[in-house]
């Protein structure tokens, strides 16, 4: 999780989503640690992807850090922000444009999409057997 994210979650005081964010790992802005800032160099492009017309408050701000932190780790981003007839803009609803960079899924969509990561991983495992011999590990067909 993002630490942007964690911020966020963490001035709503709401104890369950308050409990959850307490359990997750998150990353951390050595920046902030260092006393510095510093902006990388896809930042604009995720801003002026995002929010064309410039961000006009701090939560659009924090959407774009997110987006920049998950590329900063070469990492997926699930989220279920924008997209959606109530807020058709956001992360999601401009997640096309940002495909070269990140790949950008709704929950349900990691969720299918670790499940075919295992499959694959299955099914390789299967055709070496297959082929060279041996024992499937114990833990095969199991995730």
């Amino acid at each position: 999780m993002s630490h942007i994210a964690v911020d966020e979650a963490k001035k709503v005081s709401y104890v369950p989503r308050l409990k959850k964010v307490s359990r997750q790992i998150y990353t951390i802005d050595e920046n902030e640690e260092l006393g510095t800032t510093s902006i990388p160099e896809f930042y604009e492009e995720v801003k002026n992807t995002l929010f064309p017309g410039g961000t006009k408050d701090q939560n659009e701000e924090n959407d774009v850090l997110i987006v920049c932190d998950a590329l900063k780790f070469n990492a997926h981003l699930i989220t279920q922000d924008g997209g959606s007839k109530k807020q058709p803009g956001g992360i999601l609803g401009n997640r096309e444009k940002l495909r070269h960079r990140i790949r950008i899924f709704r929950p349900c969509e990691a969720v299918s999409y670790v499940k075919l990561k295992i499959k694959e991983r299955d099914d390789f495992n299967q055709e070496f057997v297959n082929h060279y011999g041996g024992t499937l590990p114990p833990w095969s067909g199991k995730d």
